[in-house]
């Protein structure tokens, strides 16, 4: 096994287990991420084979259809559990009640707590809203759009979904999920110091798991 791979296997071994044995946990948004990366592989595997197909006859758009509409997922997932594990730390609890008595969408509350515990990008905001609503809602709440054809990168007009989930769709996403990884265990606020020490090896490891599926 090589060294890359070697390290994408270790990322899923950070665990808590209790003293007694009462408790054992497992940081999820790693797992998340692991997934997003293979599903992110996979789509780019998928489209060779449709822009094959597509050269030689008509293409099944569903292969890289659902690789890329389970990335959005999971990349979603992965920030979510990032949120989940740092939110009450970072943000205090009557502006969390606030935030869901005005319906904050989620995306907005992420980013919310983002830039009160690291360094966050502004960009992160709009690349934020976009994977959310326009990715993860759509996909997993069957949000379709009943719209006009659209324009798939291989130059056909399909069904909007084959052209909203695309290979392209998932590497912006992992690169989005990467970003925010990277970003908060390298420039964490005094906080969330120890956290961000304790994830920034599986963080590592990600990265080298992503390059062993290039």
């Amino acid at each position: 096994m090589s060294e890359e791979h070697e390290g994408a296997a270790r990322v899923a071994a950070s665990t808590s287990v209790s003293v007694h044995g009462v408790r054992i946990s497992t940081q999820l948004l790693l797992h998340w991420a692991q997934i997003a990366i293979a599903q992110e592989a996979a789509a780019h595997t998928a489209r060779a084979e449709v822009a094959q197909q597509y050269a030689e006859a008509g293409a099944e758009f569903s292969l890289e259809l659902h690789p890329s509409m389970l990335c959005a997922a999971a990349t979603a997932a992965a920030i979510e559990s990032l949120y989940a594990e740092v939110v009450d730390i970072v943000v205090e609890e009557d502006v969390r009640e606030r935030q869901r008595c005005r319906g904050t969408p989620a995306f907005a509350r992420i980013y919310h707590a983002l830039t009160r515990g690291f360094h966050a990008k502004t960009g992160w905001r709009d690349e934020l809203k976009w994977l959310f609503q326009e990715q993860r809602n759509a996909a997993l709440h069957g949000l379709s759009r009943g719209d006009i054809p659209h324009a798939h990168p291989l130059g056909t007009n399909t069904a909007p979904e084959y052209a909203i989930y695309t290979s392209e769709s998932t590497k912006r996403a992992v690169d989005l999920m990467l970003d925010i990884l990277e970003t908060c265990v390298e420039t964490p606020r005094p906080p969330l110091e120890q956290w961000a020490a304790t994830l920034r090896a599986p963080v590592a490891n990600l990265f080298a798991q992503r390059r062993a599926h290039a």
